[in-house]
């Protein structure tokens, strides 16, 4: 079975919190933080899914979660978020389960809407990245 979970970004007070319940009906949702619940509006958050991936820790990654990969240790890492585009979960341009599963180290380092200062949008390295990942996988050498 699939585990959906989400977290959800509280748009007027720029926090992250768990979500515990959505209520589809009432159009709203329990989040969670410091021992506490509450039920706050649909509206009033921004709700991110799991992706069903994780990182080199295990830590499970949202979208938009910022994610620096790295081939080797001293290699320069590439760091992107985690987005969805068409029912595909991608980092950056491409897809992210092929670009994780290339990489020897995968790190959430944060998130978007937390931490936007964090991303890095040279886009040289996202087009090298998915050359990369497309010619690992096709069992070239890189």
């Amino acid at each position: 079975m699939n585990d959906i979970s989400f977290r959800a970004w509280h748009n007027e007070r720029e926090w992250m919190y768990e979500v515990t319940s959505i209520n589809f009906k009432t159009r709203s949702l329990t989040i969670e933080y410091d021992e506490m619940s509450e039920r706050v509006p649909m509206k009033d958050v921004t709700l991110l899914p799991f992706t069903g991936l994780h990182d080199t820790k295990g830590q499970r990654i949202y979208v938009r979660d910022i994610v620096e990969c790295e081939y080797e240790p001293w290699d320069t890492p590439t760091i992107d978020q985690v987005h969805m585009n068409g029912g595909r979960i991608l980092y950056g341009n491409c897809i992210a389960a092929h670009v994780f599963n290339s990489h020897e180290f995968v790190h959430v380092v944060g998130n978007a809407l937390e931490h936007p200062e964090r991303l890095n949008k040279n886009k040289d390295d996202e087009v090298e990245t998915c050359q990369q990942t497309v010619h690992t996988d096709r069992g070239g050498s890189s």
